[in-house]
């Protein structure tokens, strides 16, 4: 009689093996089930990949269509417009720092000029600047005739003892203090001209001005400036600045302050055909089209010329 259980070559029950190909395969479907092909969560969509080329290609026709004159320049102006609706230039990450672990001089390195600086727990990179209010000069007293003549007699008895007596001659005038400069920051960091920088910013003061943007130049002295000025009509403006001086782009005044102790999301973005857009929470608040900026910028810079600033976050990115 032979065995029910038929043995291999090797000697392996043929059931046996049966099983643990069962069994394997068994294994290997539930291991496909359990881990999946790993995506980067923060990759674009394949759509918006799609999407973001057929804008690249439409703005790189609208950029010869310009040079050559091939089309009118009304017409060119609409369609930038529309495809800059969903057009998303700035895809390079620069700068993200949102202060949370405490520094500000590392991870990145920001450099105090002026001022003080520090981070508010729960808060972010405050800074604060009170101009030290100059002093008055005395008035100087009218002269009597008295002590005109007290004051000659005293020049001469002076002369007559080689000069050994004390100055007897109107004491002089108190000379303000110097008022203390604009607290002041900045961040060295390559910057494409076409940008987008968005902070989150709050303010403590009733009165302040507060300036930031983008600077070329060890000195800092060019580049723009997105400058507020809060009060009673509080207002934002936008500069082109250079060694020669400033020139202002737009200024609008605002419906709303900043004073009150909020979080607010601003954001400032310039694309590749010089136009550039401010908002505030969302709403637009200022546009303006400049195109003399060429090359990079080398750095953000921030000064307070007066007030009681937050910023709790900061991204800077650019178009590569």
């Amino acid at each position: 009689m032979r065995n029910a259980f038929s043995f291999t070559p090797r000697g392996w029950p043929a059931i046996g093996l049966a099983g643990l190909l069962i069994a394997s395969t068994m294994g290997n479907a539930a291991a496909q089930k359990k881990y999946t092909p790993w995506t980067n969560p923060s990759a674009p969509k394949q759509s918006e990949n799609t999407v973001l080329g057929l804008v690249d290609e439409l703005n790189k026709l609208i950029g010869e269509a310009k040079k050559s004159r091939a089309a009118d320049p009304r017409f060119l102006r609409d369609l930038q417009d529309l495809v800059g609706r969903y057009d998303n230039p700035w895809r390079v990450a620069v700068v993200s720092d949102d202060f949370a672990d405490g520094y500000f001089t590392k991870n990145p390195a920001w450099t105090v000029s002026e001022g003080r600086f520090w981070i508010e727990r729960g808060y972010g990179l405050r800074g604060t600047f009170k101009p030290k209010a100059q002093a008055k000069p005395k008035p100087q007293q009218r002269e009597r005739s008295g002590d005109v003549a007290t004051q000659l007699f005293g020049a001469i008895l002076n002369q007559a003892l080689g000069g050994k007596s004390g100055n007897t001659g109107a004491p002089a005038v108190a000379q303000p203090e110097p008022a203390a400069g604009p607290a002041s920051i900045h961040l060295a960091r390559s910057v494409s001209n076409g940008f987008a920088i968005e902070l989150e910013i709050s303010s403590w003061s009733t009165e302040g001005i507060l300036q930031l943007g983008l600077y070329r130049g060890r000195d800092r002295a060019g580049g723009y400036r997105l400058r507020y000025r809060s009060g009673t009509k509080p207002e934002l403006a936008l500069l082109s600045v250079s060694a020669r001086g400033s020139g202002q782009l737009a200024n609008r005044t605002l419906s709303e302050s900043l004073e009150d102790k909020k979080r607010h999301v601003l954001k400032w973005t310039r694309d590749r055909f010089g136009q550039m857009v401010v908002r505030i929470d969302g709403k637009e608040v200022l546009r303006a089209t400049d195109r003399g900026a060429a090359s990079n910028f080398d750095g953000f810079s921030l000064v307070n010329q007066g007030g009681d600033y937050i910023i709790s976050r900061i991204a800077i990115q650019g178009t590569g």
